[in-house]
């Protein structure tokens, strides 16, 4: 007998509640589509957008309660990561390769990286692009014009994130890697032989990560990857797929897959 698989998306927000300061609680927002949303991003004008792996990029102006299709006209549906810098520059990457946001002709520009099947994307103080793929790290110092290897002992960088001194952070198959030389060489540093779907960190350098394996749910680190602690009080499941932090919020988006007759 034929099954039907229907696919549900919800995003939460992070909020503190006001009656103990302490204490941080996820709220349900709702999704754009039925697809999964695969990255999370906010610009400082309070704009959302979000990946998802079927339809593309997405757009909210009221956090996250209503979603519009943003920039559909792409070439490339399956968005494995969404990103923006502080100064609103905006990338995308996938399995077709990296893009970032031209405002000015509203058009994704290829950047013409290798192809590498690209999971995530950071950019560093220097304008540096770094991008994990399914065959390791790779980096372009010069607006991606040409790119090269920087590593590929970290297996599959799911996602990364840089601090405010340009120590790069990735969440791979197997935990959290640290490099202090832009990619060149990594140590783990922490949730070692979990699987990290997403990682994401404030602008005071805290880390959060989505941890996929067995549905960890969230987890923050507040000392660099030192060590880390669960965050899921309010989650309704725990099997997430993405998380996305900045200033004022933390989001997250789960799937959940039901099998029908």
């Amino acid at each position: 007998m034929l099954k039907i698989i229907y696919i549900f998306i919800f995003i939460f927000i992070l909020f503190t509640n006001p009656l103990f300061p302490q204490t941080l609680i996820w709220q349900q927002l709702h999704a754009p589509v039925a697809s999964s949303v695969t990255g999370i991003t906010r610009l400082s004008n309070g704009e959302f957008y979000l990946g998802t792996s079927t339809r593309g990029v997405f757009k909210s102006t009221d956090n996250g309660n209503l979603w519009t299709d943003s920039y559909t006209g792409s070439s490339y549906i399956y968005i494995n990561e969404i990103y923006s810098t502080d100064d609103n520059n905006l990338f995308a990457c996938g399995g077709s390769g990296i893009f970032q946001f031209d405002w000015q002709t509203q058009e994704w520009v290829n950047l013409n990286a290798p192809q590498a099947g690209y999971v995530s994307i950071v950019v560093n103080s220097l304008g540096h692009i770094v991008a994990g793929s399914n065959f390791g790290i790779f980096r372009s110092e010069n607006s991606g014009n040409t790119w090269q290897a920087a590593s590929t002992n970290v297996g599959t960088g799911y996602s990364l994130v840089c601090t405010t001194n340009d120590i790069l952070f990735a969440g791979g198959e197997y935990g959290i890697y640290k490099s202090i030389d832009n990619g060149d060489t990594w140590t783990k540093v922490g949730l070692d032989g979990f699987e990290i779907n997403d990682i994401d960190i404030d602008n005071t350098d805290i880390l959060y990560a989505n941890v996929f394996y067995r549905g960890q749910g969230i987890y923050r680190s507040q000392n660099l990857g030192a060590d880390w602690e669960q965050l899921n009080i309010g989650l309704t499941d725990q099997l997430t797929t993405t998380v996305a932090v900045d200033i004022q919020y933390i989001t997250h988006s789960l799937m959940q897959v039901n099998p029908g007759k």
